[in-house]
């Protein structure tokens, strides 16, 4: 649906809210492999921090303290990307304060609005108008088909077959600019 994309460009478009700085971790909750463990996440998260690796503790409920004590009252912006559920983002939270957690997954994760105070986004695939702008914007120049003055009957088709998913509309621009509309 996008939810990279979107999540990255809010926080890239609200930096200024986050003097402390902006942190990305891609937790690998749908690769097909294992997720990212929540220790090598926090040991990710903690080195952007500037924490040296050699002081870290062993241990996820130590890794998870010593991670909370070093943003406590930081303005700074987490994106938790590709949580598998719940459980692989709870040690990941901050706690209480002023850090700002964003967390994409393709489940619900129910149980963060639930008992962590989550305020849950669903995203709805885009219509027509709005598919076709993005479509269009990331060809970039390149065409799909013949122009007449209104939309090309490639951007109608490769519209309605991509369903209005932002992914499969980029991935069909970027191969069109690559090897040109067949």
């Amino acid at each position: 649906m996008g939810k990279t994309s979107l999540t990255v460009h809010w926080g890239q478009g609200r930096g200024c809210r986050f003097p402390a700085g902006r942190l990305y971790v891609n937790l690998r909750g749908f690769w097909g492999g294992e997720p990212m463990p929540a220790d090598e996440a926090l040991r990710a998260l903690l080195d952007a921090l500037g924490v040296p690796p050699a002081g870290l503790p062993a241990g996820l409920d130590a890794l998870t303290a010593r991670y909370r004590s070093q943003v406590a009252g930081k303005r700074l912006l987490v994106v938790l990307d590709n949580a598998c559920d719940a459980a692989h983002v709870r040690p990941l939270l901050p706690g209480a304060g002023t850090v700002r957690t964003l967390v994409t997954s393709r489940s619900r994760l129910a149980g963060l609005a639930a008992t962590d105070g989550a305020q849950p986004v669903a995203l709805a695939s885009l219509g027509p108008a709005d598919s076709r702008t993005l479509l269009v914007s990331r060809l970039g120049g390149a065409s799909l088909g013949p122009a007449d003055g209104r939309a090309r009957p490639g951007e109608e088709r490769v519209v309605r077959l991509c369903g209005g998913l932002p992914p499969a509309l980029s991935i069909v621009a970027a191969r069109t600019r690559l090897t040109g509309f067949r």
